[in-house]
C-alpha cells in the first residue's frame, strides 16, 4: 500500500524513482520506524504506523501533497455474517466518511 501510494506520487510530481537514493528496501513498518529513529533516512509510512512515536516525540512527521498521495482502504465482510453492534457502528461511520469526502 504506502509504497504504490509512494510511487504514484512520484509519477504525479513527475519525479523519477532513480532520482532518489534508496538505503534499503523494508516491508516491517517497526523495522522502517527504527532505522529512521536511528538516523537512516527518511521514509514515506501511514499516519497510523507512526502515531505512537509521533505523540512521544521520537520521529517528525510531514504530510504529503494529497493530490498527489492517495490510497485506498477497502473495508471487506462476508454478507453472510451477523455483525456486532460495535462492527455496524464502524461501516456505518465509513460509509458516512466517504459520501462527505466525496462532495
Amino acid at each position: 500500500g504506502p509504497r504504490r501510494a509512494m510511487e504514484a506520487y512520484l509519477k504525479h510530481n513527475h519525479i523519477p524513482r532513480d532520482s532518489l537514493l534508496s538505503v534499503a528496501c523494508m516491508d516491517n513498518p517497526e523495522a522502517i520506524k527504527n532505522s529512521v529513529s536511528q538516523g537512516m533516512g527518511v521514509s514515506v509510512v501511514s499516519y497510523l504506523a507512526v502515531q505512537e512515536e509521533l505523540d512521544a516525540g521520537k520521529l517528525l512527521a510531514f504530510d504529503l501533497d494529497p493530490e498527489g498521495a492517495y490510497r485506498k482502504i477497502y473495508v471487506t465482510f462476508r454478507k453472510e455474517t451477523v455483525l456486532t453492534e460495535i462492527e455496524q457502528r464502524f461501516i456505518s461511520y465509513i460509509r458516512a466518511e466517504m459520501r462527505s469526502n466525496h462532495r
